[in-house]
């Protein structure tokens, strides 16, 4: 981890947030990437993108992620040494695209649906991108003061093609 406890402190309390912190490694990340890639495919997209809540209750490799020495260290500068975890989900932004319903309930109205058409070239054509709405961690969760910290740690690239998280300091 680069810089001291005193810098990353500052750091956070200038911005309110911290970006582009290494905490796996290579190996580390595949074997996450692996692992949630067999959930996946035990309980399918349509949980997965949502409702994996509190789970390092049950997967030993979760909690190992939460309690990621590097994870912790940078935690433990911005808040200091008393940390409790509050609560783990993985939100997951599958490709979206968006379809006329064919039900008659619908009103003809466009719906999301998970599964896209891949044209001759095998590339999805997706009409949309899944978003999680602007908002503050402590307000959306309910929470009236601090220090509280929210860690997203990103199994995936994230580039602008794909729905980059974007913050406002």
């Amino acid at each position: 981890m680069k810089g001291d406890a005193a810098e990353i402190q500052a750091l956070y309390e200038q911005q309110g947030y911290m970006t582009a912190i290494p905490i796996l490694s290579p190996e580390e990340l595949q074997q996450a990437r692996d692992a949630f890639a067999e959930l996946e495919r035990k309980h399918g997209e349509d949980y997965t993108a949502y409702s994996l809540h509190n789970i390092h209750k049950e997967y030993d490799w979760v909690m190992a992620l939460a309690k990621h020495p590097n994870l912790l260290e940078v935690v433990t500068a911005a808040l200091g040494p008393d940390v409790i975890l509050l609560d783990s989900r993985f939100i997951c932004k599958y490709p979206v695209c968006n379809k006329p319903a064919k039900t008659q309930e619908s009103n003809g109205i466009i719906q999301p649906n998970n599964t896209c058409n891949k044209e001759k070239d095998g590339i999805e054509k997706t009409d949309g991108m899944p978003f999680v709405a602007w908002h503050q961690d402590m307000k959306y969760w309910g929470f009236d003061g601090g220090p509280v910290l929210s860690v997203w740690l990103a199994l995936d690239d994230s580039l602008e093609d794909n729905g980059a998280l974007q913050v406002i300091p």
